[in-house]
C-alpha cells in the first residue's frame, strides 16, 4: 500500500513488491499486515463514497500524508540509544494503524465524518470569492510522547487561506519543540502577489488574549509571518486533516486550526481591518 498510494489513488499492500524496510516489516508480521489491509478497507470504503471531485483529492492527499509520515517517522523505529525495543515497536506500528483505520470509519449522523468536514470547510466560505490563494496546506508527522518512547501520535499542522477579491485572511498552526504556535495574518493581493499588511502570534492577536487584553497587531511582520501566505503556491482547496471553521469566539483555546466567523468575515469585508492603534496595557494606560 506505502508505494502505491504515493503514486495514485490507492492500491492494496502487494508484499512482492515490497521495498522498504518497513514495508518488509509489515509483511513479515501476520498481524501487521491484517491491520494493514484493514486500514486499507476503511480508505477504499471511504473513498467509495466520494462522488465530489475535491473531496475525493482531498481523501487522497490525506491518505497518502499518513503513509508518508509512517515510513518517514516510524519506518526506523529500531535505530537509536534510545530507541524502542522489537515489541514496543510492533506496538506503536499496530496502534498507528488501528487508529488510521479508526479515523477513516468514523461517522457522523450515518455520513463518513472525513466527508462531513470536509463539505462543512467549503460551506463555511462558501460566501467569499475564493481565488488562487485560498486554500489548505498540512503538515502531518507521527510525534513521539515527552515521557513514553512507546507512544507515538498522529498530528497535522499547517495553514488555512481564506480570500475574497483581493484580500487573504490566514490562520496557521506550526509545531516545534512540543509546542504549538498560532498565527493570524491579513493580506492584500497586489500586483497579482499576496503582500501581508499585518500578522499576530497567539495570545497577542486582537480580543482573544487569555488575559483580556488585546496587544494588536504587527504591521511590520517577519519575513517568517510573511511566509503564512507569500511563499505558497496552489493550495489544495480542502482539507478535513486540519480543523474547519468554529462557532466559538474563543478559537485560540480551542484544539487544532480554528477561526472564529466573526473574526473571519470583518477580515474578509472590511478594507479598514485591521485597525492601526494603541491598546491598553492593563492597567487603563494606553
Amino acid at each position: 500500500m506505502s508505494a502505491a498510494l504515493l503514486g495514485g489513488p490507492a492500491h492494496a499492500l502487494d508484499c512482492r513488491k515490497a521495498s522498504t524496510g518497513l514495508e518488509h516489516r509489515l509483511c513479515a508480521d501476520p498481524g501487521l499486515r491484517k491491520a494493514d489491509a484493514a486500514m486499507g478497507k476503511a480508505y477504499f470504503d471511504l473513498l467509495g463514497l466520494a462522488t465530489d471531485p475535491e473531496v475525493r483529492a482531498a481523501l487522497i492527499n490525506s491518505q497518502r500524508r499518513w503513509i508518508a509520515a509512517r515510513e518517514k517517522d516510524l519506518g526506523g523505529l529500531g535505530e537509536g540509544e534510545d530507541a524502542p525495543n522489537a515489541d514496543e515497536q510492533r506496538a506503536i506500528l499496530l496502534d498507528a494503524t488501528a487508529q488510521r483505520t479508526k479515523y477513516l470509519s468514523e461517522r457522523v449522523g450515518g455520513t463518513p465524518k472525513l466527508i462531513a468536514d470536509a463539505m462543512k470547510q467549503r460551506a463555511r466560505v462558501a460566501a467569499y470569492s475564493g481565488g488562487s490563494f485560498a486554500g489548505y496546506r498540512a503538515n502531518c508527522a507521527f510525534i513521539p510522547d515527552r515521557q513514553d518512547r512507546a507512544v507515538y501520535s498522529y498530528n497535522c499542522f499547517g495553514v488555512m487561506n481564506v480570500q475574497n477579491g483581493d484580500r487573504i485572511c490566514s490562520v496557521s498552526e506550526d509545531f516545534a519543540s512540543h509546542y504549538v504556535v498560532m498565527q493570524r495574518a491579513v493580506a492584500d493581493v497586489v500586483g497579482g502577489k499576496p503582500r501581508v499588511i499585518a500578522a499576530c502570534v497567539d495570545s497577542q492577536c486582537p480580543g482573544v488574549s487569555v488575559t483580556g487584553q488585546a496587544a494588536g497587531w504587527n504591521f511590520d511582520p517577519t519575513p517568517e509571518q510573511a511566509d503564512i501566505v507569500e511563499s505558497f503556491g496552489p493550495l489544495n482547496k480542502l482539507d478535513p486533516d486540519i480543523a474547519v471553521l468554529s462557532d466559538d469566539d474563543d478559537w485560540l483555546a480551542l484544539p487544532g486550526l480554528r477561526a472564529d466567523q466573526g473574526w473571519l468575515n470583518a477580515c474578509l469585508t472590511d478594507k479598514s481591518f485591521p485597525k492601526r492603534g494603541r491598546v491598553s496595557d492593563g492597567h487603563g494606560r494606553k
